[in-house]
């Protein structure tokens, strides 16, 4: 395999899509006859929005990503039970089925979701009573160049890589693990559980290193949005039970809830510079897709 499917494969598949999207976008510009779409639609955007700093930090960063989550749920969703057929069961991960595909195990997933959810709009709503602007996301009238998106964008995967890591860690400690049980309690992991986590857990290790990045970045909300919309897929893929080609998140972090004991990070390289990712152990459970695997193999190291 060589070294550049292995450094691609590490980064966050849904970022090196964005300049896929953005010639796109650019060909049907031309098509129509118009300089920009998306910012035609973010002119419109600010005309109903006005300057209510509400409507941006609470409205926009927290209805967004709540429908593009549920929409992403319903579309991986629709994937998987196609996966299900014969033809295509062999990129199934695990062999056994998941412990969640029962009615009372589906609706107590599906209601857990929604009361996190509600607990990061209180969360939202707190911040905001003390700092009416506490996301930090810039609402420039221009839009960011394609340059300063993609800029943002791996940045903050660097940041949400060792924010979610060291959080993690520390759920999986001894002293904080009876708070980060509750994600475990299916060894199988499946879409419709991909956010089912205790309260705190969600809030600290989840909405909160994937967010804290737009802060420190004071990066535009637009790009915000795109940056919360692949944080949502990688973490549905590495739910979902089946392996996706190019993307490491399935195989990856189904380990994780397989061994519990490895595979901490979001994408890998936080595990690699603490010793905990265990690369030859998920070749051998899931030898059908380690072509695609980014990390060089250590048996001796591990």
């Amino acid at each position: 395999m060589s070294k550049i499917k292995r450094f691609a494969t590490a980064i966050n598949p849904f970022i090196y899509t964005v300049p896929v999207l953005y010639g796109f976008l650019k060909c049907f510009d031309f098509i129509i006859g118009v300089d920009s779409t998306l910012q035609i639609i973010w002119n419109k955007v600010r005309e109903k929005l006005g300057d209510n700093l509400a409507y941006y930090n609470i409205g926009v960063l927290f209805l967004y990503p709540f429908i593009f989550y549920h929409l992403a749920i319903l579309v991986f969703y629709i994937i998987v039970k196609v996966m299900e057929r014969d033809k295509i069961k062999s990129m199934k991960l695990q062999t056994k089925d998941s412990e969640i595909e029962t009615p009372e195990n589906t609706r107590k997933a599906i209601i857990n979701v929604l009361e996190n959810y509600l607990a990061i709009l209180v969360v939202m709503l707190v911040q905001f009573y003390f700092d009416n602007d506490f996301a930090r996301a810039r609402r420039d009238p221009v839009l960011p160049s394609f340059l300063e998106v993609m800029r943002d964008l791996i940045l903050n995967m660097f940041i949400h890589e060792f924010a979610f890591y060291y959080a993690h860690r520390l759920f999986h400690t001894k002293w904080l693990y009876k708070y980060h049980k509750k994600h475990h309690e299916f060894k199988t992991p499946t879409i419709l559980a991909a956010q089912y986590a205790g309260l705190a857990d969600h809030i600290f290790a989840a909405y909160l290193p994937a967010s804290i990045g737009i802060y420190i970045l004071r990066m535009h909300i637009g790009t915000a949005l795109l940056w919360l919309s692949t944080v949502n897929v990688t973490v549905i893929i590495g739910h979902m039970g089946y392996h996706l080609p190019f993307f490491i998140a399935g195989q990856f972090h189904d380990y994780h809830h397989l061994k519990f004991n490895a595979n901490y990070s979001m994408y890998g390289l936080a595990d690699v510079l603490h010793g905990t990712m265990k690369y030859s152990e998920v070749i051998e459970n899931y030898e059908k897709t380690n072509e695609w695997l980014p990390y060089p193999i250590n048996k001796k190291a591990e």
